[in-house]
């Protein structure tokens, strides 16, 4: 109950501040932008946010290359979802997501002071090699972030592949991904020295590849401070999903949440106390485990004991929505009903029509709005968004040509896939389409929306 209240007061905190975000000075920013942000016409490049305070931005999709690190003032807020022609905040796309890139500590974030938050929301940071430079961390926080609907993925750096939140910060991270992310020696995707909160954040196939030590891990290194999960899945996560310093006295505890099994430095498949921190750092330490949480099994489609298989959708190949028979699937909880407010990954709310709430950065939602999956075969495609705005992702072993066909039979667009898998219909009026995909192993379809 008191996780609840907490949590409560929280989600209430960050949708107030929520509120505000029309108070802020607008700025545009562009790919490789030359002028001062005043519109998309004049747009401005991402590191003229550098010392910006009570700034709002609104960043146009595409890639971002960030070479010299910056810092983002109290107050900033950092917005996806924007092709470039928007008049309001509310036109929107929440599947959009500009891809942020650099080699350097990619942004220094907000003071000491937590009155103030900086959001990003609807953002990408993926693709950053930090390893080739010697660099240590991707984000560091100070003061008051929230993280909404953001993907960290394929990053690298010697310590920290994601974020260092530093002591004294408040951290908020919500329907977020972190998956694929490498540390050559610690801390993994995060390291925390303050108070952290993660909602329905799904933190997947992370690696200290380091020697061992016991710092090392691939998921989070909790140094100092209290860190929360709640609906949130831990999976695949190497050589460890959480670590722990009980010489500090920082506490975990876990609601709702999903923890693999981890093979630690004997070989041994294990879960609890003895994964998360070793057996001679739990003096000290307070970690709370729910009644209510899910042991995992290392195998995505097969229990071991107790332990259940997660049933992602493809996990070897990046794509960690649930399939239909998860047990994941409205295993989640909303302590103080606002997750109502709130969406997923895929722009869809984070509470079905039958009031579900799944653990993890994706809710299912079946056909209509999750995941189309189609197996003919041994040819395995899934296609998403769905429905889909204008850009359609295909994975598919072998596929090479989609046809889309009209409810009345008609072919509106016959294209090649492209390596990327990507395919645009953004030409193509909203309705329903039937989506025909040729794969060097036979012929497969399934339906889509297009909105």
């Amino acid at each position: 109950m008191k996780a609840k209240r907490l949590l409560s007061s929280l989600l209430t905190a960050a949708i107030a501040a929520w509120g505000l975000q029309a108070a802020a000075e607008v700025i545009y920013i562009v790919p490789n932008g030359t002028g001062s942000g005043t519109s998309w016409e004049d747009g401005a490049n991402i590191s003229s946010l550098a010392k910006k305070v009570d700034v709002e931005a609104w960043i146009k999709e595409g890639n971002y290359t960030i070479d010299a690190g910056f810092y983002l003032g109290q107050g900033a807020q950092l917005y996806g979802g924007f092709k470039g022609n928007e008049t309001s905040f509310d036109q929107r796309d929440k599947t959009i997501r500009p891809v942020l890139t650099s080699n350097c500590t990619m942004m220094s974030v907000g003071g000491n002071s937590t009155s103030r938050t900086v959001y990003f929301d609807g953002l990408e940071i993926a693709n950053c090699d930090l390893l080739s430079a010697g660099n240590r961390i991707i984000i560091e926080v100070y003061g008051s972030a929230q993280f909404n609907n953001c993907i960290f993925r394929n990053n690298k750096a010697t310590e920290t592949a994601g974020i260092l939140a530093y002591a004294g910060c408040d951290l908020t991270i919500s329907n977020c991904l972190f998956a694929n992310n490498t540390v050559s020696s610690k801390f993994g995707i995060m390291r925390s020295q303050g108070d952290v909160t993660l909602c329905n954040t799904t933190i997947v196939n992370n690696v200290g590849s380091g020697n061992f030590d016991w710092n090392r891990v691939g998921g989070i290194f909790i140094e100092k401070g209290n860190v929360r999960f709640y609906n949130t899945i831990l999976w695949g996560n190497t050589p460890g999903n959480i670590r722990c310093d009980a010489t500090s006295g920082a506490s975990v505890e876990f609601s709702n949440t999903a923890i693999g099994l981890t093979e630690n430095a004997d070989g041994r498949n294990t879960w609890g106390y003895d994964y998360l921190i070793t057996e001679s750092q739990k003096e000290g330490s307070q970690i709370v485990i729910n009644d209510n949480c899910i042991k995992l099994a290392m195998d995505n489609n097969q229990d071991n004991g107790d332990a259940k298989a997660p049933l992602f959708v493809d996990p070897e190949n990046g794509d960690f929505h649930l399939s239909s028979t998860s047990p994941l699937i409205a295993a989640g909880d909303d302590p103080a009903g606002l997750l109502g407010t709130a969406y997923d990954l895929d722009g869809n709310p984070c509470i079905d029509d039958d009031l579900n709430i799944d653990l993890g950065a994706y809710q299912y939602s079946g056909t209509s709005s999750a995941i189309s999956h189609i197996n003919a075969e041994k040819s395995a495609v899934v296609c998403y968004p769905n429905p889909v705005s204008d850009v359609l992702y295909i994975r598919a072993i072998n596929a090479y040509q989609a046809d889309v066909y009209s409810i009345t039979g008609t072919l509106v667009l016959s294209s090649n896939i492209l390596a990327s898998g990507q395919l645009q219909v953004k030409d193509l009026a909203p309705g329903f389409y039937q989506i025909v995909i040729k794969t060097t192993n036979g012929t497969v379809s399934s339906s889509i929306i297009k909105q």
